[in-house]
């Protein structure tokens, strides 16, 4: 089974829809599509905590911004991620060397890195970033 590694953005751009205000192109069509080979265990999916943290973010601010309460929000974000099939890894202190070492030798955002870092670890046969249609 082919194996990816899934970033925040995918995530995201489902959970709330994302249409590029620029083209109008539908964001979550695509990322849908990969989300639900993953859930149907078609392809195997990879979750880094620190994307984790990044899309938990995201749905923190988002419920501040409404007036919400946060940690209600994110712990629904945290149910619905446990049910995505997707797996959960920590990135080790080799990944995180690797990362550090892109992050300042070729200026790579410090999460991409992470998760490009993670990609070459695994051997993984895809890197999900930002969809666009």
């Amino acid at each position: 089974m082919n194996t990816a590694i899934i970033d925040a953005n995918i995530i995201i751009n489902v959970w709330r829809k994302e249409i590029d205000p620029a083209t109008g192109n539908k964001l979550y069509v695509s990322s849908a599509k990969i989300l639900d080979l993953i859930f149907k265990e078609k392809l195997r999916g990879i979750l880094l905590t620190t994307t984790a943290m990044e899309v938990l973010h995201s749905v923190r601010v988002s419920a501040e911004i409404a007036g919400s309460p946060a940690t209600f929000a994110m712990k629904k974000a945290e149910r619905e991620l446990s049910k995505s099939g997707l797996l959960l890894t920590i990135p080790d202190a080799g990944i995180m060397g690797m990362a550090y070492e892109m992050f300042f030798d070729i200026h790579t955002d410090p999460y991409d890195a992470i998760m490009v870092a993670t990609a070459r670890a695994e051997n993984t046969d895809a890197l999900f970033p930002a969809i666009k249609n």
